[in-house]
């Protein structure tokens, strides 16, 4: 297994992840980096599966924007809540303009400990 290289940051919201095909909602992001994210999800996902996700971006009043991405499946696993199910999705070939903003949507989103 190959272990990721930078810490996830909680975010403060659990902004939801839809399927761009579908519409549907995949899960919504606990963590995030550049590189990928865990989400909880109401039905497993299976190992290995590749999906292209739309990440909603809120700029502001009427300023709306989304981040279409693929990924990747690496890992599932039960939740601290036993209706719902975690999962580890690593990013494929992102590309600057997708980069910058996921750093955006860390930035803003960021859960920021007092005490850390």
């Amino acid at each position: 297994m190959n272990k990721r290289h930078e810490a996830r940051p909680q975010l403060m919201t659990f902004l939801k992840v839809r399927c761009a095909e579908t519409g549907q909602v995949v899960g919504r992001i606990v963590d995030l980096t550049t590189q990928g994210m865990r989400l909880i999800t109401d039905e497993e996902l299976q190992i290995g599966a590749e999906f292209h996700l739309v990440i909603p971006i809120d700029n502001g009043p009427g300023r709306q924007e989304e981040l279409r991405i693929d990924a990747c499946c690496k890992w599932t696993g039960p939740d601290v809540n036993p209706d719902l199910i975690c999962a580890g999705l690593e990013f494929q070939d992102v590309r600057p303009r997708q980069e910058a903003l996921l750093a955006r949507i860390i930035q803003r989103h960021r859960f920021e400990n007092q005490y850390s």
